[in-house]
């Protein structure tokens, strides 16, 4: 019998090019780059705005599903989860708390909807709208 998964909230993929831990990125984390990588960036029009439509989707998805922040910092530090330093500039954290994560760290626990450091939940909660006066949900 399989599991089932149909519950699951579709995110968007992750970009290994953007999120990818353990890989340099460039000058997104003030990493050297080569001329050739310039003159490739700025002959593939539009990659830097693809990259900001992944991120702000990544975003919006991650922070309605979940109590949690997706942001950018370029600051080097390590992934509470895997404790590797963080090279890329797209990060997320749990609302409750301050431990900081690779996206995809934080994407392992989604299910369990709790902090894999302290357990604090960051599933949504229940935004005022949700409830008639009544006090029944509505659907």
């Amino acid at each position: 019998p399989g599991s089932q998964r149909s519950s699951r909230v579709s995110m968007p993929r992750m970009s290994p090019q953007s999120v990818g831990r353990g890989a340099a990125h460039g000058a997104a984390n003030g990493a050297p780059h080569s001329a050739a990588h310039d003159t490739a960036m700025s002959a593939s029009n539009g990659s830097a705005i693809d990259e900001q439509r992944w991120y702000e989707s990544v975003k919006e998805n991650l922070e309605e599903f979940g109590d949690v922040e997706v942001f950018t910092d370029g600051s080097a530090r390590e992934c509470a989860c895997c404790l590797e330093v963080m090279h890329t500039k797209y990060r997320i954290r749990p609302r409750s708390c301050s431990h900081v994560f690779h996206i995809e760290c934080l994407l392992q626990s989604w299910t369990e909807g709790k902090c894999p450091v302290c357990g604090v939940s960051f599933a949504p909660e229940a935004k005022g709208g949700d409830v008639t006066q009544s006090g029944q949900p509505s659907f």
